[in-house]
């Protein structure tokens, strides 16, 4: 996975406490080398002896963490926030409104600490052009995997944002191959119904397993991932027999849900958040009334569901279904408000950042390369003015966000 060269040089990062991001307690005063766009050493005291970097930055006081990973966002999500964009409530972003918009998520993303997301939907090609434009630094953002458009059923969830309608194993398959033909490093399937969609239930499922089978089978020969939207019981069963890599919401969970995801090492991105910001804040950004109303309704079960998959020690990676202007990416409060609540269903902080970091990169297949701070990685780090595994304000606040080992921006800078 190549990134560009560290504009820096080697630069030091001294007297830090460290989370590495694997579940280990937090070490203090640790010294943290990087040498181009790779982390080259991480132990106790000052700068290794015989090193001179270009660069040194006292940390002492601030804890670094590896940077964050959001598997459930749309860079481009076409609902218009009309204070933002004039007009009427409720309107939709055209193609070209959707390319700058992205690009301005992108840059309050790494802002906030996210140095890699995941974009499971996009009606257009705008997130192939934001994740090569931000791949090679020509716009700030994070290191962008992209699914294109989400695959559903005619009329089924998100047909109307970003959907591709199919019906039946083989358009199925056809809507799969169509997305890797267009560039996807994933495919995002639509399982059961959601609250955004108009018509449609949380509890009915959509794909059959046969359809949902054959989008695995594409995706898989192909070497790529598949992640499903999936809130109904049965319509996650159904999705992790197919074969999916990530149960996205999994809204409604029971024993034999879990006890199925943690056989089949099935991820679970939660992806608490979205459903109080549907409900509270969603109303006054253009959000339909049925919509709110469905994100009213699961928040209480939805959290009860986490708690059972983490006491199945179900893998647990972090999603906020950031989008629209009712949730933004990385924008005040998302990224603590998932915290909280991952942590209010019986997650320890550290458990949360580890999901955060290296188990999200285990979800993603780059676990080789990002997630963890520890030597031989791509240096993706987040700085914190403090300790925020007993202060979570400060999610919200980093005080420096390196990205492959370019120092991305600092708080006084933005």
């Amino acid at each position: 996975m190549p990134t560009k060269g560290n504009a820096l040089g080697t630069t030091a990062l001294t007297g830090a406490r460290v989370i590495d991001g694997r579940g280990a307690a937090p070490v203090d005063d640790q010294t943290i080398l990087i040498e181009d766009d790779r982390i080259a050493s991480v132990g106790p005291g000052g700068v290794p002896a015989g090193v001179t970097p270009d660069v040194v930055i006292d940390l002492h006081g601030q804890t670094v963490t590896p940077g964050l990973i959001d598997m459930h966002v749309h860079t481009a999500h076409p609902i218009a926030d009309s204070e933002v964009w004039g007009g009427r409530m409720g309107r939709y972003l055209s193609a070209d409104e959707l390319a700058v918009w992205s690009m301005v998520n992108a840059r309050r993303a790494i802002r906030a600490g996210l140095t890699t997301v995941r974009d499971v939907g996009c009606a257009t090609d705008s997130v192939f052009a934001l994740r090569r434009l931000t791949g090679w630094d020509v716009t700030l953002g994070p290191r962008v995997l992209a699914a294109g458009q989400l695959l559903c059923i005619t009329g089924g969830h998100g047909h109307q944002l970003f959907g591709y309608e199919c019906d039946g194993v083989d358009e199925a398959t056809k809507g799969a191959r169509l997305q890797l033909k267009r560039g996807a490093d994933l495919i995002k399937l639509c399982a059961t119904g959601g609250a955004a969609t108009k018509h449609e239930k949380i509890t009915e499922n959509q794909f059959t397993r046969a359809e949902m089978t054959a989008i695995v089978e594409v995706a898989h020969e192909r070497g790529k991932r598949v992640a499903a939207h999936a809130h109904a019981t049965s319509g996650i069963k159904a999705a992790i027999e197919a074969g999916v890599d990530t149960i996205d919401h999994g809204v409604i969970l029971d024993d034999e849900a879990v006890a199925m995801m943690a056989e089949a090492g099935t991820y679970l991105v939660p992806t608490l958040s979205i459903y109080p910001a549907l409900a509270t804040i969603g109303p006054s950004k253009g959000l339909e009334p049925h919509a709110a109303e469905k994100g009213a309704q699961v928040a209480e079960i939805h959290q009860a569901s986490l708690w059972l998959a983490h006491q199945a020690g179900v893998k647990i990676a972090f999603g906020t279904d950031a989008a629209g202007p009712y949730h933004l990416i990385g924008g005040p409060g998302v990224l603590r408000a998932e915290f909280e609540l991952m942590a209010g269903a019986g997650m320890t902080p550290l458990e949360v950042f580890q999901a955060a970091t290296s188990v999200s990169a285990e979800a993603l297949g780059l676990e080789a390369e990002i997630g963890a701070v520890e030597p031989g990685k791509i240096a993706d780090l987040v700085v914190y003015p403090g300790d925020p595994l007993t202060d979570l304000d400060l999610i919200d606040t980093p005080a420096m966000v390196f990205r492959g080992g370019t120092l991305c921006g600092m708080t006084e800078s933005w």
